[in-house]
């Protein structure tokens, strides 16, 4: 490791900093901030994450150069994800000593759960970052899967949303917690790398946070059941943008247009609040064809997120 690069965990009072470095990083990929302190902040608060231990920042000639972190997915000791940001202004060895020292970190966490579920490591790159997908292949990784965010413009009024007769569709309402994350653990069972979510976790991301708006979560119900969810929220960096954080249906109603119909729904909402655009992330290849149902609707591959995975030794 050169003289000048340096490795060590974020202190406390280093979030703006932290943020610069994943701003630099979004803004040469695209033209836009990726974060901000708020979201920041919400990282490094989540449950089970030791920022000591769990993020790292690549310090050159003694400035905040590129960022690390990995987390023990869904805490099922299966899946260990690395996050791993690299500006232009940083070093592809800071890349690749992130990357490094966030593998030995995603070892260690492995040790400490069951011997039979040692897993793999799986990180990710915008595929505008071709330095970022250098630091993996370099590392060891092997390119598996691709992922979109797709984009909408609502310049004109999206087309009407159609339930099926029967279902009662309305917003979120307290006490509604559990049934929803329920929902939505068992909706996305049949998406790749499914791993079985946490409610804590869960929580701590979709409801305990500033701009969590109730009125931005639709749910589709026959009877007392939920049938299917949208639950959305506005960017936290790009304002004009509205964005569908969370979108299924569980196995007995689908391929009744009940997706469509809860997706057509946050496009009025978003465009009635004066938003310009609607995304979401989807698998390339998705498992239940949402990238087609999205299509559909009218939204279109605006970015490619290219994954790496490798086996845990």
């Amino acid at each position: 490791m050169s003289a000048t690069l340096t490795l060590r965990a974020p202190h406390e009072d280093e979030v703006s900093e932290v943020v610069r470095v994943l701003n630099e990083a979004s803004q040469a990929e695209f033209g836009v901030d990726d974060v901000n302190d708020e979201e920041i902040r919400r990282w490094f608060s989540q449950p089970d994450l030791d920022v000591s231990a769990d993020v790292f920042v690549a310090e050159e000639g003694g400035r905040l150069a590129a960022y690390a972190d990995v987390s023990n997915v869904g805490q099922a000791f299966e899946q260990y994800w690395i996050d791993v940001r690299l500006p232009p202004g940083a070093s592809a060895s800071a890349g690749d000593a992130l990357a490094a020292a966030a593998e030995r970190r995603a070892v260690e966490m492995a040790e400490a759960g069951p011997e039979s579920k040692r897993g793999r490591i799986v990180g990710g790159a915008w595929s505008a970052n071709e330095r970022l997908g250098g630091v993996f292949e370099r590392a060891g990784f092997r390119l598996y899967r691709h992922s979109f965010r797709m984009v909408i413009d609502l310049e004109a009024e999206p087309s009407e949303a159609m339930f099926p007769a029967g279902l009662d569709v309305r917003t979120f309402r307290a006490g509604d917690e559990h049934a929803v994350f329920d929902a939505v653990d068992e909706a996305f069972r049949d998406s790749w790398d499914h791993v079985p979510g946490v409610f804590e976790e869960w929580r701590h991301w979709a409801l305990d946070r500033d701009d969590f708006d109730p009125s931005l979560w639709w749910l589709a119900l026959d009877g007392d059941a939920i049938a299917g969810f949208c639950l959305c929220r506005p960017h936290e960096t790009e304002t004009d943008l509205g964005w569908v954080s969370s979108l299924g249906v569980r196995r007995p109603w689908r391929r009744r247009g009940i997706a469509r119909a809860l997706l057509l729904t946050s496009f009025h909402e978003f465009r009635r609040r004066g938003l310009s655009r609607v995304g979401l992330g989807v698998d390339a290849d998705s498992q239940t064809g949402a990238n087609r149902l999205y299509e559909g609707a009218g939204m279109r591959p605006a970015r490619r997120y290219d994954l790496y995975e490798k086996a845990l030794a």
